[in-house]
């Protein structure tokens, strides 16, 4: 058995971040018991359903996991090229249908293949980090700056796919863009040239929100539910800082239809100064999306602000793991897509949870793991599975140096 096949075929990955897997997927069981409640009612005759589906969802999740382990290293780079393909074209298919079907605030969010829903999104998150760590890894031991092609081949994928993306969901182009400009920087790119790329996009950004304020007409439904959120939730923080410790307006306790989400996660939250404890959440029937993007909120109502906090402490958990291995890991590749697909997901856990908290606009973004949704559980589960492999490389190499 050669050196590479023992790294990938022996269970010796990082025992802290197998731990905090599963301490996810046993925070998500316990807490989707409650959250997944407004579904339920849905499904009179069998109230068990819906958990019962996800529980499917986590068990594929910890298949498409080991999948991601033991897929061999020789056909990672192929893979980074066919996953970049397959995330425009299905992309592309993904704005053709916009308004098609399905629709959250305008936006188709998956392709149905076979009755399947594919959500092509989480096919350009992975393939960027790929893409990015690939193209990098080259230029780490002399130092040198990206070659023109590198350039090229960088900026035009990620310029594609944040466009596409920002089309059917804005969090995300931005958690893509801001991944891999990170990893740009730990890439030892020169800061002139990242100076550059941030000052391109402001420039582009104010372009495009400058025309669209002047324009709405011409602009398509989304970019007006981006201002509508946006907003609303600074008018919202404006109002409340202007008025001090003076009457309170009306509106802080007047819940409709714009501010429903964002009062309920807020009642759910009060409500965790004295925990409900495991299914005793109140909010979790009125609270719409309890069960994805607000589910942090049942988390800290049923298990207070400790609960909270120890969700919060997995995930740095796992970008503090992933850390080491990247400084242990004398290849570069390795090194970059462990960081890249560890600030993904963390970044992605801390958009969620502040949202639930109020300390930005709706976005829509799921807790990693713990929320409701197939595809996406599958694809946390791949990053992990990936962050595993790749400590269990590092670990191996590391055992077989001479001392």
């Amino acid at each position: 058995m050669t050196q590479e096949e023992g790294s990938h075929r022996i269970l010796i990955g990082d025992k802290v971040l197998l731990a905090c897997v599963g301490a996810l997927v046993g925070i998500s069981l316990l807490v989707m018991c409650s959250a997944i409640s407004s579904v339920a009612y849905k499904h009179p005759e069998n109230l068990w359903a819906p958990y019962i589906e996800h529980c499917t969802h986590l068990l594929l999740g910890i298949i498409c996991f080991f999948i991601a382990y033991f897929v061999p290293w020789k056909w990672m780079r192929l893979g980074t090229y066919a996953l970049t393909g397959l995330a425009v074209i299905t992309l592309l298919l993904l704005a053709y249908k916009s308004g098609q079907g399905e629709t959250v605030n305008g936006a188709t969010r998956a392709l149905h293949i076979g009755g399947f829903p594919i959500q092509p999104i989480e096919f350009a998150k992975l393939a960027m980090i790929l893409l990015f760590s690939d193209r990098l890894c080259h230029y780490q031991h002399d130092h040198s700056d990206l070659k023109k092609q590198d350039w090229w081949i960088l900026m035009v994928s990620l310029s594609v796919i944040f466009i596409l993306v920002a089309i059917q969901n804005l969090s995300s182009a931005i958690i893509i863009f801001t991944v891999c400009y990170i990893m740009l920087y730990l890439g030892r790119v020169k800061m002139r040239s990242l100076l550059l790329i941030a000052g391109a996009v402001v420039c582009i950004g104010t372009l495009i929100v400058g025309f669209g304020l002047a324009f709405p007409e011409k602009m398509p439904k989304r970019f007006l539910t981006w201002i509508h959120r946006i907003e609303y939730f600074f008018e919202n923080s404006s109002r409340k800082d202007l008025t001090g410790d003076s009457e309170p307006d009306e509106r802080d306790y007047v819940i409709t239809d714009e501010n429903r989400q964002a009062e309920y996660s807020k009642i759910a939250i009060a409500n965790g100064l004295y925990p409900k404890g495991p299914g005793g959440s109140i909010e979790r029937d009125f609270l719409p999306l309890a069960f994805s993007d607000y589910i942090y909120a049942i988390v800290v109502e049923e298990y207070s602000i400790v609960g909270g906090f120890i969700v919060m402490l997995i995930y740095f958990c796992i970008l503090y793991r992933a850390g080491i291995t990247a400084r242990k890991s004398s290849d570069p590749l390795l090194s970059l897509m462990s960081m890249g697909l560890a600030i993904c997901l963390v970044l992605q856990a801390c958009i969620s949870m502040g949202v639930t908290v109020s300390l930005g606009p709706v976005t829509g973004q799921p807790l990693p793991l713990i929320s409701r949704g197939g595809f996406s559980i599958l694809f946390t589960s791949i990053y992990l599975g990936l962050l595993y492999k790749i400590s269990a490389k590092v670990i191996f190499e590391n055992e077989k140096q001479p001392s």
